[in-house]
């Protein structure tokens, strides 16, 4: 059997499992497969191991529809080797998901929010205990940090509204450059903001130890972290798309 070809059918089967095979029976999406098995290949051989393919990624995907589909709010929970601390996926609201971790025996020590169950899962699977965080996650709660699509280089800080300006500045380098860092004086250099920039984003330098360290840029609810050391590789798109973002 030709393990590149079956290969090939699983991966055009879920692409076409997730874009509305779901709702077909199953004799309608192996029919689906044949179809396109025949479109793609004039041996005969191929075409079967296309196929057998195809089914592979159909079953494997209603075992993950009816994963999701249970009434448990627990998606998943494993012990870490590595730490013996506790991993759980819980469901939340809005077909979202929470990846927490804490001790076997008591509650969560973290939390983080995702956009689906799928991504929690995959994080869940993916986390290094040398890493302090999971990867992918769109919000952070405690730290109000949030990661646009769960990238890293688009993270931003949500300010507390009951607090100054400077206060979510200050609170917004040390959830994003670490709860250490010693914040010195915030000024305001908003004059070299250009037309590209998004109405109402402020541009503040903020010192450490009589240094200038930091740069954050506010708008709205949000503070946007660039240290001094960064400025000559983030992109301003990514900036903007930031100050913009969700």
């Amino acid at each position: 059997m030709s393990e590149k070809t079956k290969e090939y059918g699983k991966e055009i089967s879920t692409a076409f499992f997730v874009c509305g095979g779901r709702e077909k029976s199953k004799d309608e999406f192996m029919s689906s497969g044949r179809g396109a098995a025949y479109l793609l290949y004039d041996n005969e051989q191929d075409i079967t191991d296309f196929a057998h393919g195809w089914q592979q990624a159909w079953e494997d995907n209603m075992l993950m529809v009816e994963l999701l589909s249970e009434d448990d709010p627990t998606l998943a929970e494993c012990t870490r080797i590595a730490d013996k601390r506790r991993l759980v996926v819980e469901r939340q609201i809005f077909r979202r998901a929470r990846l927490g971790i804490g001790a076997r025996d008591g509650g969560y020590d973290n939390v983080w929010d995702y956009s689906s169950p799928e991504s929690a899962l995959i994080a869940m699977e993916s986390w290094c205990a040398d890493d302090p965080e999971p990867q992918g996650w769109h919000r952070h709660h405690s730290t109000g940090r949030y990661r646009i699509n769960g990238k890293r280089e688009l993270e931003w800080v949500k300010d507390d509204g009951s607090v100054s300006l400077e206060q979510n500045i200050t609170f917004a380098i040390q959830v994003t450059k670490g709860k250490d860092k010693s914040i010195g004086e915030i000024v305001e250099s908003s004059e070299h903001i250009g037309s590209e920039m998004p109405i109402g984003t402020q541009c503040f330098t903020v010192a450490s130890e009589g240094i200038y360290t930091w740069i954050v840029y506010h708008r709205w609810d949000r503070c946007v972290v660039l240290s001094v050391d960064e400025l000559g590789s983030v992109r301003l798109g990514s900036v903007i798309e930031r100050l913009k973002g969700d």
